[in-house]
Formats: structure tokens, C-alpha cells, sequence
């Protein structure tokens, strides 16, 4: 599970935002990997109104946590469950999507 350094990074990058509706601060620290492994997502201004935040454990990777970061929102928001406005299913099925296109070695959306 990934290689550790002789000390912690203790460096933190701080992000935050806000719209009229939400504000949010997220913050990141390297700590004892010799990369930064995690990722986030907050997407304030979705389609229907919404937002989204998500925190991705690396788990000794880097490569999982980056992919689900990039494909994440996108996929959620195309989903037939979250047009209809079934939020908990159309969560639910796409953490599963997730999982199967890094199965299949997915490179891009399948859902067009």
C-alpha cells in the first residue's frame, strides 16, 4: 500500500468557495505518502439545483481517486435516475458505473 517518507508533508492546500447557497471549504494534506493519493469533487451548481461533495481515498493509490474525480459528476448527471430526480438511486448506481469501467479499463463516459 503505497511507499511512506522518513516524514510527513505538513504542507495543506485549502480550497474554498461558496455561491448563494452553499459554502464550503475543503483541505488537503499529503501527510506520510510520497504522493498525494486523495481527491475531492464539489460541484456547487448542478443541473436540477443541486451540488455534490465527495472525498476519494487513494488507499494507497493515486490512480482511483483521480479517475472517480474526473468522471464522477459528469456520469452522475447524464444518469436517467437523476434526470428523473431519484437522487439516492442515481448515487447508488453510479459509484457501481465507477467500479465497472475501472473493471473494463474505461477511458471515457459510456453514457452518451
Amino acid at each position: 500500500m503505497g511507499a511512506y517518507l522518513d516524514k510527513p508533508i505538513t504542507e495543506k492546500e485549502i480550497e474554498v468557495k461558496s455561491d448563494t447557497k452553499h459554502t464550503y471549504s475543503a483541505v488537503s494534506m499529503q501527510g506520510w505518502r510520497k504522493t498525494q493519493e486523495d481527491s475531492h469533487i464539489a460541484e456547487l451548481k448542478l443541473p436540477n439545483g443541486e451540488a455534490i461533495f465527495g472525498v476519494f481515498d487513494g488507499h494507497g493509490g493515486k490512480d482511483v481517486a483521480a479517475f472517480v474525480k474526473l468522471k464522477f459528476v459528469d456520469c452522475f448527471v447524464k444518469s436517467a435516475d437523476y434526470k428523473a430526480g431519484k437522487y439516492e438511486e442515481a448515487l447508488r448506481k453510479n459509484f457501481i458505473l465507477m467500479d465497472e469501467m475501472m473493471t473494463a479499463g474505461v477511458s471515457k463516459d459510456p453514457i452518451a
